[in-house]
């Protein structure tokens, strides 16, 4: 099959949190690879910026829908507006995220939830209404939650963050066990040091730790955007069929060590 295995013309990728950074990157990426995107934001005017590039670079279908992942109603309508709209959803990656820093002992209850909210309870909702889809479209599918490496180790001043992306690993594992027999593979991809996103918006608070980390890695620099679109779009097609319930570490090699 070679490398038509690696496209995906004719289908369909939703991207929850597509509207900037690594969000952008995964639908730029899964739009040269052939798909048609949908994005689900609240960050609407970046969401239309990134879905103007993408169709004046890769000619695609794009449409933007606006969506809080704290709230189930508004993702099951928008699930089933792209599915009526689209005629299918074959791919979704969940890239919404945040993150609170503040010790333990100075977090709140409503700082907790927030993330939790996000990182956690907004992958659940959004993996369930994308897979009672793909369930009824009787053709399988992919679903990849954008995880981090702070999901296998603790680090200073996010504990929600840590504890809300370990959970979302084990989540992946799950979905994957109850969707194999409706041949929808759910894997996660869990990215080190970025030159984008939360690191980039964050990293300005604990420079010598954020400095440490990249030290750390085997190859003593952040990651590339790039180095993220590439695994994004092989979990999205049917080269990583028999790839399922596995977290991806994309950490140059942090961990190794």
């Amino acid at each position: 099959m070679g490398l038509v295995n690696m496209r995906l013309d004719g289908k369909v990728a939703l991207v929850v949190g597509g509207a900037k950074n690594l969000g952008k990157i995964e639908c730029m990426a899964l739009a040269e690879a052939g798909a048609d995107i949908a994005i689900i934001d609240i960050a609407i005017p970046e969401a239309r910026e990134t879905a103007n590039e993408i169709r004046k670079a890769t000619k695609r279908r794009v449409i933007v829908l606006k969506a809080d992942v704290r709230s189930t109603p508004q993702i099951d309508r928008a699930v089933q507006k792209i599915a009526d709209k689209m005629g299918s959803i074959d791919v979704m990656v969940y890239n919404a995220g945040t993150t609170i820093r503040k010790k333990v002992w100075d977090m709140s209850d409503e700082d907790w939830d927030r993330v939790l909210d996000i990182n956690l309870t907004g992958a659940f909702v959004s993996a369930r209404a994308t897979a009672r889809q793909m369930i009824k479209q009787g053709k399988g599918g992919k679903i990849i939650n954008i995880s981090t490496m702070a999901a296998f180790v603790g680090e200073p001043d996010r504990t929600a963050y840590c504890a809300s992306k370990g959970g979302m690993n084990l989540l992946t594992k799950a979905l994957a066990i109850d969707l194999a027999p409706h041949n929808i593979q759910v894997n996660g991809i869990c990215p080190g040091v970025f030159d984008t996103g939360l690191v980039k918006e964050t990293s300005f608070l604990q420079p010598a730790f954020h400095q440490s980390l990249v030290d750390r890695t085997l190859y003593k620099r952040r990651g590339w955007p790039h180095e993220i679109a590439g695994i994004t779009v092989f979990l999205s097609t049917p080269a990583s069929d028999y790839i399922t319930g596995d977290n991806i570490l994309l950490d140059g090699g942090m961990l190794a060590h």
